[in-house]
């Protein structure tokens, strides 16, 4: 663990042990009864972010005047124009977390936010790409795929194989 772990603004949520934290927002809270398995800032930090909108708003902006600054890197390179949409930029993400099985928490990488950041510097401040926003966009966009595929096959014989096995005690459908 390091300082700035120990440094965290999450942490004052949290009564810390040896290797867990116990949330002591609310009694009914499912980690105030369950503790979070180890003392990792970033654990405490999604949990508030997931269960405690407000606690976590407050957190980011502490942590947002502490931060240090990024230093820009300066290059000798063109710079391209391009054109792209913001859709675009949602069903690549959505693609990323869906088709090719990436982890939610890569949109919070720090590689990740340097791509990207001219794409959503570009689209203006009211616009972000997160883990959060993803998140909410996946039962949207299935949905809309359940949609297109019922219209698709609307009015049209299908024929479906069924098949199950047994083993032991647990039973497969497939």
């Amino acid at each position: 663990m390091d300082n700035e772990d120990l440094l965290h603004p999450a942490r004052k949520y949290f009564e810390i042990t040896d290797s867990t934290a116990k949330c002591l927002i609310s009694p009914k809270c499912k980690h105030h009864i369950q503790p979070l398995k180890g003392v990792h800032a970033g654990n405490m930090l999604k949990h508030l972010k997931r269960w405690h909108k407000k606690e976590a708003a407050a957190v980011e902006k502490t942590r947002g005047k502490s931060k240090p600054k990024k230093r820009k890197f300066v290059s000798d390179e063109p710079l391209i124009t391009a054109k792209f949409l913001k859709s675009s930029l949602i069903e690549g993400c959505l693609e990323m977390v869906s088709v090719n099985g990436r982890p939610f928490s890569i949109l919070e990488d720090s590689g990740f936010k340097t791509i990207i950041s001219p794409f959503t510097a570009a689209f203006g401040n009211s616009f972000a790409i997160n883990e959060e926003n993803i998140r909410s966009q996946v039962p949207v966009k299935a949905e809309a795929i359940r949609s297109k595929l019922k219209s698709d096959l609307e009015g049209r014989l299908i024929c479906l194989k069924v098949d199950s096995a047994k083993r032991m005690t647990r039973s497969f459908l497939g």
